[in-house]
């Protein structure tokens, strides 16, 4: 729907019987892989050599395997797959919603980081003044570009954006009628005092001049502590919570998470001076907190 904003992006959908199938010579690299249907990130990879082709193939159909065991299929499908061209930029991820006469309003944006450039997890997501002052006028130029081609009203959605060195901001994905999920999009409520599901039903829209005036340079941020979906939950006997929280400085809140359930044990928001903090907890070996059965 967004192509003729978009008209020379490569993407192309195929089934997994499609997929596996495919030669690895037929591929435009370097891509990204994932689900049509996805969440957290399950089964999402970077492909930059033809070699990896086959063992990303057989990682990916694991990765489906697992999560069929922990998500519904409605929330992790191994039904469909997008190939799409790796864009390379600073990746934002936004709560928003169209209100009743279709203007856009924008309840929060979160800048997403990473280990390195292949790195595909959700461990954090960061937000703060200077996250807000560089991305808030081109996503709300985007949200308006998308309202001319689909006319949407009183319409919450997440998205997430990549924005290139030259400024260019592409669409990763738009998912309809939600906000962030696992906790995510309460870092808001934590760095600015927005509830976006208030705002989202009173049809409240943030003054985004006063909110960044009043805030200082602080990073305010969220980390899933994420396992791999080759752990089972079952078998995990208990985490070193205390342990693990030091690792961080300033703790708004801490959520525990069944790990029985996800393959999580905790969702953190905190507060920090720097990035540093988070260039440390990117790189933390989270299994060195569990203790096994």
């Amino acid at each position: 729907m967004l192509k003729q904003h978009y008209p020379d992006f490569y993407f192309r959908e195929v089934t997994y019987e499609e997929l596996v199938q495919l030669p690895a010579s037929s591929l435009s690299l370097p891509l990204v892989i994932k689900p049509a249907k996805g969440f957290r990130s399950v089964g999402v990879y970077l492909v930059e050599k033809e070699e990896d082709w086959p063992s990303i193939c057989r990682q990916i159909q694991s990765d489906m395997i697992a999560a069929k065991e922990i998500y519904p299929d409605s929330v992790v499908s191994a039904s469909s797959f997008i190939l799409e061209e790796w864009i390379k930029g600073d990746e934002y991820a936004v709560d928003a919603y169209y209100d009743e006469n279709g203007e856009p309003v924008v309840l929060n944006v979160y800048k997403r980081m990473f280990a390195h450039e292949t790195d595909t997890s959700d461990r954090i997501y960061f937000t703060g003044k200077s996250v807000l002052k560089e991305s808030l006028s081109k996503v709300e130029a985007f949200m308006r570009s998308m309202g001319q081609v689909i006319s949407l009203r009183r319409f919450p959605m997440h998205f997430e954006i990549r924005v290139t060195d030259s400024g260019r901001l592409i669409p990763i994905e738009v998912n309809p009628l939600r906000f962030a999920g696992l906790c995510t999009t309460d870092l808001g409520a934590h760095a600015y005092g927005i509830n976006v599901y208030e705002y989202f039903f009173e049809q409240k829209k943030p003054n985004w001049a006063e909110i960044i005036a009043s805030l200082d340079d602080s990073y305010f941020s969220f980390l899933c502590a994420e396992l791999p979906l080759s752990i089972d939950g079952r078998s995990i006997e208990s985490v070193h919570d205390r342990r693990f929280v030091k690792n961080f400085s300033d703790i708004l809140e801490y959520r525990l998470v069944s790990y029985e359930e996800y393959p999580t044990f905790s969702v953190v928001f905190y507060r920090s001076n720097s990035l540093e903090e988070n260039k440390h907890l990117l790189e933390l070996d989270l299994e060195q907190y569990l203790v096994m059965k």
